[in-house]
Parts: C-alpha cells; structure tokens; sequence
C-alpha cells in the first residue's frame, strides 16, 4: 500500500509534467503568431512601396521598389 505522501508527489508531478507541456505549445504558438504578424507587416511595407511609387510624379524614374 502507497503512503499518502508518496501518491501526493506523484500527482503533483503529473500535474508539472502537464503544465510544462501547456507552456511549451503556448510558447511555439506565439512564436509563430509573432511571425505571422512579421510577414504580414513585410506584405503590408512592400503594398506601400508600390502605391506610393506608381503615385510619384509623373515622368519621373520609376523606383527601384516598384511593382512590376
């Protein structure tokens, strides 16, 4: 027969174990909202490029940023 304090320990590091495994995929989904949040920054910067450099005078010498 297993002493109260024995199971005790035991349940507590399951419950470690479990918590560990929580944080270790809440840690690897921020990371890759942090990237998604990184392209769509670049996607939205390179938008910007190509409006503000087909809206630049006209006549002008097209940007190196321009869009095809």
């Amino acid at each position: 027969m297993r002493s109260p304090a024995g199971s005790v320990g035991l349940g507590m590091l399951a419950v470690l174990a479990l918590l560990l495994l929580f944080l270790d995929v809440l840690q690897g989904a921020v990371q890759r909202g942090e990237s998604r949040r990184l392209a769509e920054a670049t996607q939205a910067e390179a938008r910007l490029r190509c409006s503000v450099a087909r809206g630049v005078r006209s006549g002008s010498k097209p940007s190196p940023f321009a869009c095809p």
